[in-house]
């Protein structure tokens, strides 16, 4: 059985000790602010263009990593001159933000356009843990702007993304809202009732996409509401959101109150896990067609670094509310391969894609979809809960030895 302790002190002397020093060293941009997103193995530039989505991550965890006791002055003063940047350089005159600029924070270029919407939703997450920072009022209303404007468009038809039928309703969507409503409930209070609302408009929607007869999570329904399970696009899983929406909807779920949803996590995860496994070669599915017919999607035949750590943190917080062993056994099983597979054994951060039988295949840190957010936010959250489901486990010892009060 996998010790709990001291697997939360490695995932934390990880975080610590590599991953956050690698990202302060070689990202962030003393010269015009803002990070650079696009790094090579040992962390060279190999792009000087600058992902906007990816720099509001990169804001997040800095500014996460003080808020929760690792932070050093510098890890600040990257985060707020990172939100500088982003505002001065990178909004538009109609409130969004832009997918890309160039390294001076110039007029958007080719950049990596899959996204439209994804900016604006990351500047609210983003803002959100710079208000637990630092409670400047201008956090703060930037990260309602910034929800209001991701809204907006996710009710236009999913995230923006140009690939998606007109009208169609995208779990991704609902899963961001969520998550992002709850970190600015939680960190800058509400605004009249909007956050909760998203959040129980958001988890009364997200079981929707859970298809009941093959109990599989499909990552789009059509503008009718119902499953296409006739073509390729209407059948597509994407295995890191299944896992991802366990652990935002449930964290959502705790702050609104909500524990009638939050009992149904571990049974879902359990789902996931059903299908999520590749027990050929060992690690997850990235992209999965949802009656196991050939799948076409980007990505599919690759191993992604991001699905395994949302699955980490999925099992963990399932394994949290249940002490479950059955979790902690996937959650090791999942541990072994990805720390065998991804981790850079001569540079630090993790490599992003391996093959299926965990061959580095790009051996690039930081890209256009990959910066200081996915990992380094698995290291911290799994640390915590299971530090959490630890001390739960020797209360619950603790209270059988004493027996029942007399």
């Amino acid at each position: 059985m996998l010790d709990l302790k001291k697997t939360a002190e490695r995932y934390e002397r990880e975080l610590t000790d590599a991953i956050a020093p690698f990202w302060a060293e070689h990202a962030a941009d003393p010269v015009h602010g803002g990070f650079y997103t696009n790094l090579c193995r040992g962390g060279a530039v190999f792009d000087p263009g600058k992902n906007v989505w990816m720099m509001w991550r990169d804001i997040y965890m800095f500014a996460k990593m003080c808020n929760v006791g690792f932070g050093k002055p510098e890890y600040a003063r990257l985060a707020e001159q990172g939100f500088d940047f982003c505002v001065r350089h990178a909004r538009g005159g109609d409130g969004r933000y832009r997918l890309y600029v160039a390294a001076d924070g110039g007029e958007e270029g080719a950049g990596f356009p899959m996204f439209r919407a994804m900016a604006d939703v990351y500047a609210a997450i983003a803002c959100a843990e710079l208000y637990r920072l630092n409670p400047k009022e201008e956090y703060r209303r930037e990260g309602f702007s910034a929800l209001r404007v991701y809204e907006e468009s996710m009710r236009g038809g999913g995230s923006g993304k140009r690939f998606m039928p007109a009208g169609a309703k995208e779990l991704g969507a609902y899963m961001h809202i969520v998550y992002a409503a709850a970190e600015l409930l939680s960190a800058c209070g509400d605004e009249d009732g909007y956050c909760s609302g998203l959040i129980r408009e958001a988890l009364a929607e997200i079981p929707r996409f859970r298809h009941p007869q093959l109990r599989r999570w499909l990552g789009m329904r059509g503008a009718d509401g119902e499953f296409d399970l006739a073509t390729s696009m209407g059948r597509m899983i994407a295995t890191g959101h299944g896992f991802e929406v366990m652990w935002f909807a449930g964290y959502a779920a705790e702050i609104v109150g909500d524990a009638e949803f939050l009992k149904r996590i571990p049974a879902w995860t359990r789902e996931v896990c059903g299908y999520a496994f590749d027990r050929k070669y060992g690690g997850l599915f990235s992209m999965q067609d949802a009656l196991d017919l050939p799948c076409c999607m980007p990505g599919a035949g690759t191993k992604q670094w991001w699905t395994h750590t949302e699955a980490l943190l999925g099992l963990a917080y399932s394994y949290k509310l249940t002490l479950d062993p059955w979790f902690l056994e996937r959650f090791a099983e999942v541990d072994e391969w990805t720390w065998r597979n991804f981790r850079d054994p001569d540079f630090p951060e993790w490599f992003g894609a391996v093959a299926p039988g965990g061959e580095v295949l790009c051996d690039a840190k930081g890209t256009p979809a990959k910066a200081f957010f996915h990992l380094p936010r698995c290291l911290w959250f799994c640390a915590k809960w299971l530090r959490e489901a630890a001390e739960m486990a020797e209360r619950e010892k603790s209270e059988k030895k004493s027996g029942p009060a007399c």
